[in-house]
């Protein structure tokens, strides 16, 4: 038994069961269009007319043929859009972790600054004094820290942005 078919019609009016043959004299009466909705058994959602096989002529679209095998060629060209959007997440990634350690550097830079004014500032109350007190020593270890700290940063940096 062939198909029946059913037809949404203006308001959203549904029309039948129909048979084919029934929705193509619909269709050429201009009761119906290729923009109107249709369903039967087999179809998970309503779909255009112009959209079914049996339809679309009548809705005066032809109907593209069968698409053609994969070919290798195919493959291919996938394999390389595949390969430019793994490069391209990679590259991301690089760009993500280079901000964030731009980000660490620029907090380490600002702790140094801290640091060093710190350190002004005691050698400055100590400035008469003849010996190095033992405030400013403390003060200088940190600097140091600090220093090999930024040198690191900037190392994972240059490795960073220099892979790839």
């Amino acid at each position: 038994m062939a198909n029946s078919w059913h037809v949404l019609l203006e308001g959203n009016v549904q029309r039948g069961p129909l048979t084919e043959e029934q929705v193509r004299e619909m269709i050429a009466s201009g009761q119906v269009a290729g923009g109107n909705y249709c369903w039967t058994d087999g179809l998970a959602n309503w779909v255009p007319l112009a959209d079914v096989a049996a339809f679309a002529s009548a809705c005066g679209v032809s109907f593209p043929p069968a698409s053609p095998p994969v070919s290798g060629q195919t493959r291919e060209g996938w394999e390389t859009i595949k390969g430019t959007f793994d490069r391209g997440k990679r590259t991301a990634l690089r760009t993500l972790k280079s901000a964030k350690l731009r980000m660490d550097l620029s907090s380490l830079r600002k702790n140094r600054e801290k640091l060093c004014a710190a350190l002004g500032a005691a050698v400055y109350m100590q400035q008469n004094d003849s010996t190095v007190s033992d405030s400013i020593k403390g003060l200088l270890d940190p600097i140091a820290q600090c220093d090999a700290e930024i040198a690191d940063t900037e190392r994972r940096i240059a490795e960073i942005e220099s892979s790839g």
